[in-house]
């Protein structure tokens, strides 16, 4: 991947550069397969390769994942500190990908225009080609459709600020008797991206979403500082996005929230608790633990 990049810029320098990255995601988990040796990239795998290439090429201005189910907490803190905006999904991205056509007729017109610009005509583009077709099965697709604008600089405050509402969830179920039952519900009843709860499931929800949930009931003292806390980086990192009509709630990210622990039993690649990103103190893997713990007993 290193040496794509190496040789893409020395054929086609820029100022600004948009890495597109397309193939099958899967958040923090595995994707981007080779088909002729059954490997596949991991997160850290990205997050070193872009490092390492952002250290000699600069940051990258933009990166677009065509593929699903990327637009996570965790992957954009890992990214964070090589890439300035992401483009990303938090549903399945439709199998035909994204649409260029539109986007890439106006940048051809207007080659200066801002990044953020560029990025919101791309998304608008790719919803409308689905949306506004005059194929019923193209419009069908359309309804399922998500796509958003990260900025990335503020990604890792972000993710320490759901650490630490990890941390005091974690506490309230030994300090408050209710709230078991009210986290539990929360998580089961948030919006999930991919598919639902399985053994083997993304287990992406929504974050803005669950917060809300949470809310009703809080579950802590000091959820709503923790909830502010966690909004307001959320205001500085999701900066436009788009769903459809079937999508309940797809407010720009999601977050990793499981009900089996099938991702925390050190399976090679698929360990979430190993992940470069989830390193330093972050607590929500241990928040993740206790969850299925207290869940288990309903089970």
């Amino acid at each position: 991947m290193n040496r794509f990049i190496d040789e893409g810029l020395k054929i086609a320098p820029a100022k600004r550069v948009n890495l597109q990255m397309s193939d099958h995601g899967g958040g923090w988990m595995p994707g981007w397969v080779d088909m002729t040796e059954e490997t596949h990239l991991t997160l850290d795998e990205i997050q070193t390769t872009l490092e390492t290439a952002s250290k000699k090429h600069g940051k990258f201005e933009l990166l677009t994942f065509d593929a699903c189910l990327m637009a996570t907490v965790e992957v954009a803190a890992a990214l964070s500190d090589s890439v300035k905006y992401l483009i990303a999904s938090e549903e399945l991205v439709p199998g035909l990908g994204f649409y260029y056509g539109s986007t890439l007729a106006a940048l051809r017109e207007n080659p200066r225009m801002s990044t953020e610009m560029f990025a919101k005509q791309f998304i608008q583009g790719s919803y409308d080609f689905y949306a506004k077709s005059d194929d019923e099965d193209l419009q069908g697709i359309g309804t399922t459709f998500t796509c958003g604008l990260l900025k990335l600089d503020r990604a890792r405050a972000l993710h320490l600020a759901t650490s630490h509402l990890g941390i005091g969830l974690q506490a309230s179920f030994d300090l408050n008797v209710n709230a078991r039952q009210t986290i539990l519900r929360a998580q089961r009843d948030a919006f999930t991206f991919g598919e639902d709860f399985s053994e083997t499931a993304p287990a992406l929800v929504d974050l803005a979403d669950v917060l809300e949930r949470l809310a009703k009931d809080a579950p802590m003292v000091t959820f709503a500082l923790d909830a502010a806390a966690i909004r307001q980086e959320m205001k500085q990192v999701v900066l436009f996005s788009l769903k459809g009509e079937a999508i309940k709630r797809a407010d720009g990210i999601s977050m990793f929230w499981p009900r089996f622990d099938t991702y925390l039993r050190g399976i090679e690649d698929y360990d979430y608790r190993s992940l470069r990103v989830n390193g330093g103190g972050i607590q929500w893997p241990a928040f993740i633990n206790r969850f299925l713990q207290e869940l288990a007993k309903d089970t």
